[in-house]
């Protein structure tokens, strides 16, 4: 169980989030902290929560143990393949794949991961299938897209005690 007292208060950096985005957020940043908390910390650790058409989280805490927080808005629906949503099934999987997949390739550009997550996530709602058969290459495509993560929180640094 996550309590206030548990979890460092963090100032959030300017963000164009809109209200309802900033409400879940803030109910959210708690447990990705305390996710972050517990995690191994021999190297640096991403956790990442995703909320439909809010976008999604991503937070990092680094072995050296700053913490920073991205949130990207969901792309706009005429960047989508289909813009009419299916199915969910898939999404969430479609979304880690994308993520892995830019991530491993390009380890210093969480921009174009989540970006490159959400394009596969996306992809895959106007579908039945679990996988978007006619999905197009998501390096081409993303760099397309006038979306960028905000950083919610940078560089802040989690308690010496944990």
């Amino acid at each position: 169980s996550v309590g206030e007292h548990d979890i460092p208060s963090y100032q959030l950096q300017p963000h164009d989030l809109s209200e309802r985005a900033l409400e879940r957020v803030k109910v959210i940043i708690p447990y990705l902290v305390w996710c972050l908390r517990h995690m191994n910390r021999s190297r640096d650790r991403i956790a990442i929560v995703t909320m439909g058409e809010l976008g999604s989280l991503c937070g990092i805490r680094s072995k050296t143990n700053s913490f920073n927080l991205y949130h990207i808005r969901s792309a706009p629906e005429h960047l989508l393949p289909h813009p009419h949503i299916k199915s969910t099934s898939g999404a969430g999987d479609s979304f880690l794949g994308g993520f892995l997949a830019s991530y491993l390739s390009q380890p210093k550009d969480i921009g174009l991961a989540l970006k490159t997550a959400s394009y596969c996530g996306y992809c895959s709602l106007g579908t039945l299938d679990t996988i978007a058969r006619d999905m197009k290459d998501p390096g081409t495509e993303v760099s397309t897209w006038d979306i960028s993560p905000t950083v919610l929180v940078r560089d802040e640094q989690f308690p010496s005690s944990w």
